[in-house]
This record gives C-alpha cells, sequence and structure tokens, in this order.
C-alpha cells in the first residue's frame, strides 16, 4: 500500500472530545437521551448537514425540553461541553504528516462547534484555523454531506484528483471508516482506546 494521500477526521483525532459531557449537560437540561455519538436524531444530522441554520437548532432544542426558561447561551454551553481542545503535539505531527503526504481534513461538525474550535485555535494556540496544515478542509455543514456516505469521499478525490489507491483516511467512529471503504479508499480505525493518531501511524508504517 501506497499512500500519497492522508484525510484525517478532526473530532477524536487531532481535536479531543468528550461526548458524555454533551449527553450530560444536555441531560441536566431535560432533554433526555437525545444524542450520542454512534446514533443521532435527525435534528443532529441536519445541522451537520447545513440544513437547519443555529438558530433554528437551538430553537428546536429549547422546544424540545419543554422548558422555557432555557437560554439559547445554556443550549450551546451545553452542545459545546464535548470540545476539549487539541495539544500542541498534534501541530507537530501534522507539520511532519505534512512533508510526506498530502494532507485533507473530513469533519462531521456543525456552525456551532466549529466557531467554538476556531476561538480555541486563536486563543490557545494562536493560530485563526488548520489551513496552514493541510491542502484543503471539507467540513460537513459547507459541502452539505455527512460521513459515513460515501458522496463526501469521493468529492474530495475527484476535486484533488486523487488515486485511490493511494488516498488513505483515518477515523475514530468505525462507521465512518467503512463508508470510506465503501468509497474505494483505503482507512483505518483509530481505536482511541488503545492509541492516538501517532501511534497508529507508526505501528502501520506512515510514520518513521
Amino acid at each position: 500500500m501506497k499512500i500519497k494521500n492522508l484525510i484525517l477526521d478532526l473530532g477524536g483525532v487531532l481535536y479531543d472530545l468528550d461526548y458524555f459531557k454533551t449527553q450530560e449537560a444536555f441531560l441536566n437540561l431535560g432533554l433526555g437521551e437525545n444524542f450520542s455519538q454512534l446514533k443521532q436524531s435527525t435534528l443532529f444530522d441536519d445541522i451537520e448537514e447545513g440544513k437547519v441554520s443555529s438558530v433554528s437548532f437551538v430553537d428546536q432544542l429549547i422546544a424540545m425540553s419543554g422548558n422555557s426558561d432555557i437560554t439559547s447561551k445554556q443550549i450551546i454551553d451545553a452542545w459545546n461541553a464535548m470540545l476539549l481542545g487539541m495539544p500542541v503535539h498534534r501541530f507537530e505531527l501534522l507539520e511532519l504528516l505534512g512533508k510526506k503526504y498530502n494532507l485533507y481534513l473530513y469533519s462531521n461538525t456543525n456552525e456551532i462547534h466549529i466557531k467554538e474550535v476556531w476561538k480555541h485555535y486563536q486563543e490557545v494556540h494562536g493560530v485563526a484555523n488548520l489551513d496552514d496544515y493541510f491542502l484543503k478542509i471539507y467540513l460537513s455543514n459547507e459541502i452539505k454531506i455527512r460521513k459515513p456516505k460515501a458522496a463526501g469521499f469521493n468529492l474530495i478525490v475527484q476535486e484533488n484528483n486523487l488515486v485511490k489507491e493511494e488516498t488513505l483516511f483515518i477515523d475514530d467512529s468505525p462507521q465512518h471508516v467503512e463508508g470510506a471503504i465503501s468509497s474505494g479508499i483505503h482507512a483505518f480505525w483509530l481505536d482511541l482506546k488503545k492509541e492516538d493518531l501517532s501511534s497508529l501511524l507508526t505501528r502501520k508504517g506512515l510514520l518513521v
């Protein structure tokens, strides 16, 4: 397997997440079991594909809670609770990878989360975003396609004239890996309970 192009996920792979923090925050607001990493309600899918606005998303969650006293800020804070940040050593890893591979980013995200993520990069690391580390960044809410749909991977391949046999995708969600494989590119599942991106790449012989 000769890899020239590397497509990386953002949340989990590069940017640390804790989905349970958002689940707990939603429960505290009376939203019940409406959110989980593997099985989302339609509303969460819709905001990640840009089908609903941030305002509509927040308003619908307030309505779902049955508590009109809940504020938009409380909803947004709960939604962002999962976002933990990105350690410096991952920037250093991206610099190394960028010297060896054509790097692309593909993330299932939404307007609220990505705004908070870019804010973290600016305040903590002094960079506005990750544009300097990737040839191109693909966000689901902008391209209107969520992983694991094969169409998203095909879009990246076609827009950048990539050879599928030379392209590898890495994600911490098994269903997203399956979607990439179904599109014809290579894909590895990053099991965050066992290793991080650096150790996976080293184990696979892609990082020396």
